[in-house]
């Protein structure tokens, strides 16, 4: 055998065995990820304008990624061949790295790290997450506002329509997609949604819904 077929064979083989491996999960979503930074920009005409992805790293890694395994222990209505919009942070991380194009995303309903995922290019929440359009504030007062609760003083409120969501987080603030709401400081990490800038933010961290 040429040293050529040995290695096709054994290819071929190591392929197989990754395959099976992830095939089933415990506690995670195993995803395939075949880049996990974008680091271009591209033009029209088919340019591409390359980025220095050392400046700002957080805003380069890709937080998306196409599922090839489930987690058996949670339901969720995410399948195999899906994807999954997670923390930025699991890419860079070595405890959820397995091998260069795989990575385990964690499933627990407590504590995940996984936020929404799509199917068929329809967008789904998962747990109590939302993804909200950002939109200016409106410094002239508050004026007629439904109040859930009181901010702590300093605070900086946070401004967006409702885009994404399911009944678990509208019920915790008793609400509808498309309503504009104020959420918590920090409460507003950036996804890129097929296009569109969108925020994460959870439904109990709604401070008050316009009532527009």
């Amino acid at each position: 055998m040429t040293n050529i077929s040995w290695l096709k064979k054994l290819t071929s083989t190591l392929k197989y065995y990754i395959t099976m491996e992830y095939k089933t999960s415990f506690e995670y979503f195993i995803v395939y990820l075949p880049q996990i930074t974008k680091d271009y920009i591209e033009l029209e005409g088919g340019i591409k304008l390359w980025l220095d992805t050392t400046f700002n790293p957080a805003e380069h890694r890709i937080p998306k990624a196409k599922v090839v395994a489930t987690p058996k222990y949670y339901d969720t209505p995410v399948e195999v061949g899906d994807y999954i919009y997670f923390h930025h942070n699991i890419v860079k991380n070595e405890k959820f790295k397995l091998d260069d194009h795989h990575f385990a995303v964690p499933a627990n309903p407590n504590d995940p790290l996984v936020y929404a995922y799509e199917k068929d290019g329809e967008i789904g929440m998962l747990y109590d997450y939302m993804f909200v359009a950002p939109e200016e504030s409106d410094d002239s007062g508050h004026g007629n506002l439904i109040i859930k609760r009181q901010r702590r003083v300093g605070d900086t409120i946070q401004v967006g329509r409702v885009r994404y969501a399911n009944a678990t987080s509208l019920a915790k603030f008793r609400g509808n997609v498309s309503d504009k709401i104020h959420f918590r400081k920090g409460r507003n990490a950036k996804f890129n949604v097929n296009g569109e800038l969108l925020f994460r933010v959870k439904g109990v961290d709604v401070n008050f819904v316009y009532n527009e």
